[in-house]
């Protein structure tokens, strides 16, 4: 027997009311959908409100749909007056509607008793005892969703909220348990902790300059232009400019530096402010325009405009609701585009605020997500942001100032801090293996391993090792497993380590690195980067996890040596023919290429005396 879907089945359990009714209305169904009864007078009630929908017995229906394999899209079930569990014949009928994929609606389900008797759920029509303990909370959100089962009150506004979801949730993105907050233990995030925005950020950007070296200058480059575009987004634009020009005063090839993503936003700011400085670069209008058309694309914008405002209605209500402040996968800055071109002016002015204020908090770059669409830096230059913020006209000229003169300072603190860097280097590069691991103890995970040192690997488990593998292991890193062969988990950004009798050759396919290009940390673009090797096999050193070491083979290795010179690359840059680690965070955007494991090491020892650890030679 083959299934197939029917439209809305509404179950009539109860007398109906117009408000009953929104829910169908707002999605336009009330005259094509099937209601069901239970007596037969209750014909001539539904009647009243429905002149052209299928009246049935619910009885009828449930064997009619058993042999044609009917199945609805959807299961509506107005509010019930009164306890339905006594009824088991509506419970009989409801639980034979039920499927999985189809999605339930129903309204005041704790006052009708249908989640006292366990007889509606996405996960089974038998909830367990922490199910129904769960759904007592319910009692408090107007709406909650758990996969394919939804609950709400039976107000008119929470009815059209509850359609404007649901219409929504076909394209995707709602939750399939909203709000998640519902879900959660009751008072883990009651009172969050949330930290206040800095208070003076240019002070801040300015102790970021003067703690790097020449070499670390894409860490603070990238953040200087992100605030000067703050600067411009609030409507400070010449504050922005003075910015922007001293960064160009230290570093002429910024354009280079910062690629498209750090400056076409800034050339929207420009553009629509009429007021672009002096630059050594040229932006073509056709540029801009194919940029601000690509960011629109992420956003999907739907072209429709019902389904525009379709939208719009759920993102208040995901917002208000949910807690939502992703609104993923149209984003909030998608959200303020389109409740901008349809007029939703407050609903624009709201969502920027939640867009700004909780990006600051976590510090997270909004001016680049603000600065990426016009139509975004059209509304943030009305003054919105600058009201957002807080951040007047003098005090962003102060700010500008701040940055300024740290970057002036920049050639003799960029030199002391190398100086610094140097001798710090060379005290650890003369410490002992022991001292280097033991520092590392400060990482451990507390409460689960009194320390992250293993016994050390025995001389003849190494031998087997690299005869099993068929190669002569790096020194340095055999030097580290008779120390400890390998390393508990640490509770900071690092690997812990394998033993040596885990050691195996693994396929680049399999680990999901297929992608990864032999640069030896050079610098390349994309043209260059499709000239260098991929990795045949890999050699992982490190634990399962987020965070990944393996070593890149010296046959390889010389492979992109040799096609790095070729791209006019320096000997120096280069390095030689040797076995070469390569660390990867799977949520940070960049590989990170080491000289050899004992750089490595002294690179997270380093960390460990910021955090405490002492360095005992």
């Amino acid at each position: 027997m083959t299934e197939s879907k029917t439209e809305a089945i509404v179950v009539v359990s109860s007398e109906l009311t117009e408000t009953s009714l929104l829910f169908l209305d707002t999605l336009k169904i009330r005259e094509t959908a099937t209601y069901l009864y239970m007596d037969g007078s209750h014909v001539e009630h539904i009647r009243r409100y429905v002149q052209q929908g299928d009246l049935v017995n619910a009885h009828t229906y449930v064997e009619r749909s058993e042999h044609d394999g009917l199945i609805p899209k959807l299961v509506f079930i107005p509010g019930h007056v009164g306890d339905l569990k006594a009824d088991s014949s509506w419970i009989a009928v409801i639980r034979s509607l039920y499927r999985e994929g189809v999605e339930v609606f129903a309204t005041v389900l704790a006052a009708s008793g249908i989640l006292k008797e366990s007889v509606a759920s996405s996960a089974s029509l038998a909830l367990d005892d922490n199910y129904r303990d769960l759904a007592a909370g319910w009692r408090g959100d107007e709406i909650v969703r758990d996969r394919f089962f939804w609950t709400a009150n039976d107000s008119a506004t929470t009815l059209s909220s509850l359609a404007y979801l649901y219409k929504a949730d076909s394209k995707g993105g709602i939750p399939a348990q909203f709000p998640v907050h519902a879900f959660e233990e009751r008072g883990e995030h009651d009172s969050p902790s949330v930290p206040m925005p800095s208070a003076t950020p240019a002070a801040d950007i300015a102790r970021m300059i003067a703690q790097h070296s020449r070499a670390e200058t894409k860490q603070f480059v990238d953040p200087v232009a992100n605030f000067a575009l703050r600067l411009a987004l609030e409507g400070h634009v010449a504050s922005c400019n003075a910015v922007i020009q001293s960064l160009l005063a230290v570093f002429p090839n910024l354009y280079t530096t910062l690629g498209a993503h750090g400056v076409m936003p800034l050339e929207c700011v420009w553009r629509s402010a009429g007021e672009r400085p002096m630059l050594p670069w040229e932006v073509a209008p056709e540029e801009l325009d194919t940029w601000d058309r690509d960011r629109r694309e992420n956003y999907r914008i739907p072209s429709g405009e019902e389904d525009r405002l379709d939208l719009l209605e759920s993102f208040k209500v995901r917002v208000s609701l949910g807690r939502d402040r992703l609104l993923y996968p149209y984003t909030t800055p998608g959200a303020i585009v389109m409740a901008v071109e349809a007029g939703w002016v407050n609903e624009a002015r709201q969502w920027m605020a939640m867009l700004v204020q909780g990006a600051m908090v976590q510090d997270f770059l909004w001016p680049s997500q603000v600065g990426a669409c016009r139509t975004l830096v059209d509304f943030a230059l009305t003054g919105v942001v600058a009201e957002i913020t807080g951040h007047t006209a003098t005090q962003a000229e102060q700010d500008a100032s701040t940055i300024k003169q740290a970057l002036l300072d920049f050639p003799e603190t960029s030199a002391v801090v190398e100086k610094q860097q140097r001798a710090t280097a060379q005290r650890f590069a003369e410490a002992p293996w022991p001292a280097l691991v033991r520092m590392l103890d400060i990482f451990k995970l507390e409460g689960i391993y009194e320390t992250i040192i293993r016994p050390p690997a025995s001389p003849s488990a190494i031998r087997e090792a690299e005869q099993r593998l068929g190669v002569e292991l790096p020194s340095d890193y055999k030097d580290f497993l008779l120390i400890s062969n390998g390393t508990n988990d640490l509770s900071i950004d690092v690997p812990g380590f394998k033993r040596v009798e885990d050691l195996c050759w693994e396929s680049p396919d399999d680990l999901g690195l297929d992608w990864v290009r032999v640069t030896l940390g050079c610098e390349v673009d994309l043209a260059e980067e499709e000239q260098l090797p991929s990795m045949k096999r890999v050699l992982t050193i490190s634990e399962p996890g987020e965070e990944m070491m393996w070593y890149v083979e010296p046959d390889t290795v010389a492979e992109a040596i040799q096609a790095l010179k070729g791209l006019g690359r320096s000997d120096e840059s280069v390095g030689e023919r040797e076995w070469r680690p390569v660390f990867f965070l799977h949520w940070a955007p960049e590989l990170q290429w080491y000289k050899n494991f004992r750089v490595y090491i002294e690179s997270v020892a380093q960390q460990a005396e910021k955090a405490g650890a002492q360095l005992d030679v």
